[in-house]
């Protein structure tokens, strides 16, 4: 979608740039078009960014459960771990999800990227006693980071759009002021 977006918008500027050059009425009416076009699938993005909001949030949950289960190897761990540590975050909802991963199953224990402070045996879940287990979800933290920056690009969305209606709204007076000093070859 963003590379269609960047191909309208690249030919959008070349058109708007030779209908003001050469005032042409036809290459104006194609630069219009093509702002319009832009502002459309720049509105069907954003909807459907809000309306496919919750389920980009369960795959995630769906997917962070999956790889628990692959968390034996090399690649799966670093990365959960790396997760884990830079959201400040244990498990998908919370730090009982390891509890049901075959990595727990023997040790009762989370890995020490789910500790607060880590130390050597900071994973082992013993009898409720986990004041130095994060506590928060990795799904709760990225959801909340994947808001954080859903806000600020609606924000910059608004802006752009605001822009282009006024670019809209500019393109047709000046086709309109084109076709009333326009005088045709007789």
């Amino acid at each position: 979608m963003l590379v269609i977006v960047g191909v309208l918008i690249f030919f959008m500027a070349l058109s708007g740039i030779g209908s003001v050059v050469k005032e042409s009425i036809m290459a104006m009416k194609v630069f219009l078009i093509l702002m319009i076009l832009i502002f459309l699938v720049e509105i069907m993005v954003e909807l459907s960014t809000y309306i496919f909001r919750s389920q980009v949030y369960s795959n995630l949950n769906n997917d962070i459960e999956q790889s628990f289960q692959d968390y034996d190897e090399i690649s799966t761990q670093g990365l959960l771990d790396q997760l884990q540590i830079k959201f400040r975050c244990c498990g998908s909802n919370n730090y009982t999800d390891w509890l049901k991963a075959p990595f727990s199953q023997e040790t009762k224990s989370v890995p020490r990227s789910c500790c607060i402070n880590i130390t050597e045996s900071c994973g082992r879940v013993i009898s409720n006693q986990t004041s130095n287990i994060h506590s928060v979800g990795c799904t709760e933290a990225i959801s909340a980071w994947i808001e954080e920056y859903f806000l600020i690009i609606r924000g910059t969305s608004v802006c752009f759009a605001f822009g282009q209606v006024i670019g809209i709204f500019i393109s047709t007076l000046y086709i309109k002021k084109l076709k009333d000093i326009y005088i045709p070859d007789y």
